[in-house]
């Protein structure tokens, strides 16, 4: 009996996938029952996939995987089917262990313990592309980053130019449209995708505030390519911010390869490094102080490359405090970083927020005539609102927090356990009485955003409803909201460097849309959205279909089709 080579070999190869099989298969069974060992098999989910890995495009499975989305699709249903506000999730493929948090009590505890819950460098390598940065720094690091990021936004100065440039351009904006309503002989102006005309209105007041650039809405200059670059710089901050997850995701040879699209994203890339890195040079040669540039203008990159020469302009004399002060300064590539944090931050945050507002106000008309209302008694008679007005337009401030309690722009803080820790809780989610959630090392620990803003505990029975009247306080004390369960900016000492930034410019925008414009759903213009109500469509119904959205790095909405009609 003659036995081939080639049926030997293809035996040999199959036994030996079998055993590698069976070994691999055998590591994951041991690691998964390891994991749940770890965390003393509190209640939650077993699963196969890892739903934060292995999640992309996937329907759900049950007992497989928790599909695509899943944050967004499950919302506090996860913790409701567990009767408890902090849920255990042990995965066998990748072997991973993690608690989904949606307790007050609990967030609290994670937020305000930096050393023991960190944020894990896994989570956050999308955004440090160019260097280390606020953002993705633990520890003492971490706080030389918040000292000068924090300190540059939060100024007054910072706060009024942005809020001046915010009406600027609107202005602009607003220009465009009446010359289109004119020409079309409508009262109204459609526009589509509405969220890139929100994305530029914040790019362009972050060219003002971060580099002092100004233009007008149809600047044809602005896309001038000067010498030496391939883009324009408008260009190359719009494609550092849309293609962040694409440039993180695709090795780095793929940018050789002769396809357009990937090209252009590593000339964005390339000249965003190359136009920061020409204007700190440009500030450090025209003054010994570089927050001031050529032009007599203070701006965000003046601020930090003033953090990064300040031992040689404060004329300290003693060279321990000229020590001290090094320390304190944040290096080349860190100052970096941090732009391209404020660009991603700042960027596309606003833009998808008011997107998410303006539809929601579109949707709620009784909210939306309340809120100009409230407008036109903070500015009667149609005056311009000036940042002084800010601290008085509190139904704004409203409405934008609970945009963003329904939508958060990040529906996931992720931390690790760096030692073992006893989790307390608020809704008596341990298993002995006493006794906090046991909270092993190298354990991910993941703040729920979605789920914590719809628990019912905190926000009542109506938390899945817009109603921006639950974020004002009562004058009598009777009332207040529940500060705690919302993480809108995150929370504790690590919370949100830009929010107040963030808030002003996008209270400038609504204020000034809503002053002069009232907001439509594109389908209750074209009739698509009354033929859906003949046809049984009820409220509930088209708030989830109009409010549809996703997430890969930031949450947005899948459509925003919008239609202003001149008041």
């Amino acid at each position: 009996m003659i036995i081939s080579f080639s049926l030997v070999l293809q035996t040999v190869l199959v036994g030996f996938f079998l055993i590698k099989g069976g070994k691999f298969g055998l590591y994951l069974i041991e690691g998964f029952r390891y994991n749940v060992a770890r965390i003393r098999n509190f209640p939650g989910v077993r699963i196969i996939l890892d739903p934060h890995s292995f999640t992309f495009g996937l329907p759900r499975l049950r007992g497989f995987n928790l599909g695509s989305q899943f944050v967004i699709r499950e919302g506090y249903s996860l913790f409701k089917q567990h009767g408890r506000d902090a849920i255990s999730i042990v995965s066998l493929f990748p072997p991973h262990r993690m608690f989904h948090l949606a307790d007050p009590v609990a967030i609290k505890h994670v937020l305000s313990n930096q050393r023991q819950y960190q944020k894990t460098p896994s989570w956050y390598n999308l955004l440090s592309h160019f260097g280390p940065n606020v953002l993705i720094s633990n520890g003492e690091t971490w706080k030389r980053h918040s000292k000068v990021v924090s300190g540059s936004l939060r100024g007054e100065s910072t706060l009024q130019v942005a809020w001046e440039e915010a009406q600027r351009v609107l202005s602009d904006c607003f220009s465009e449209w009446e010359i289109k309503t004119r020409a079309e002989g409508e009262q109204f102006v459609e526009v589509k995708k509405f969220v890139d005309t929100t994305l530029k209105l914040s790019l362009f007041v972050l060219m003002r505030t971060l580099f002092s650039k100004s233009t007008t809405w149809g600047d044809k200059n602005l896309s001038v390519i000067p010498k030496g670059h391939r883009v324009s710089l408008r260009t190359a901050m719009h494609g550092v911010t849309q293609y962040g997850v694409h440039r993180a995701l695709i090795p780095q040879w793929a940018y050789k390869l002769p396809i357009p699209q990937l090209r252009h994203i590593e000339e964005c890339f390339r000249d965003f490094e190359l136009y920061v890195q020409e204007q700190i040079a440009e500030r450090r040669a025209f003054s010994s102080d570089p927050r001031t540039n050529p032009l007599g203008r203070k701006d965000l990159l003046g601020t930090m490359c003033y953090a990064n020469a300040r031992d040689s302009v404060t004329g300290v004399r003693d060279e321990i405090e000229r020590d001290k002060d090094r320390l304190l300064a944040l290096t080349d590539d860190e100052l970096m970083g941090n732009m391209f944090v404020l660009m991603a931050a700042g960027h596309e945050t606003t833009a998808n927020m008011l997107v998410f507002a303006l539809t929601l106000l579109a949707l709620h008309p009784d909210e939306q005539q309340k809120l100009f209302e409230h407008i036109s008694d903070v500015l009667p008679m149609g005056e311009e609102p000036v940042y002084a007005d800010f601290p008085s337009l509190s139904r704004v401030q409203a409405v934008i927090n609970e945009t963003l309690r329904l939508f958060p722009p990040a529906v996931i803080l992720p931390k690790m356990s760096m030692e073992d820790d006893m989790l307390p809780t608020s809704t008596g989610d341990q298993l002995t009485p006493g006794e906090g959630i046991f909270v092993p090392k190298w354990t991910d620990v993941i703040i729920n955003c979605v789920a914590l803003h719809r628990n019912r505990k905190y926000w009542g029975d109506d938390a899945d409803r817009f109603r921006p009247d639950r974020f004002i306080d009562a004058p009598d004390g009777s009332y207040t909201w529940p500060r705690d369960a919302f993480v809108g900016f995150s929370g504790g000492a690590r919370s949100c460097s830009g929010q107040k930034f963030a808030l002003v410019v996008a209270t400038a925008f609504m204020t000034g849309i809503l002053q002069k414009y009232s907001v439509h759903l594109g389908e209750d213009f074209d009739g698509s959205g009354a033929k859906r109500a003949a046809q049984g469509e009820t409220f509930e119904d088209r708030m989830k279909r109009v409010t549809k959205c996703s997430t890969l790095l930031l949450l947005s909405l899948e459509k925003s089709d919008l239609v202003f009609k001149r008041r």
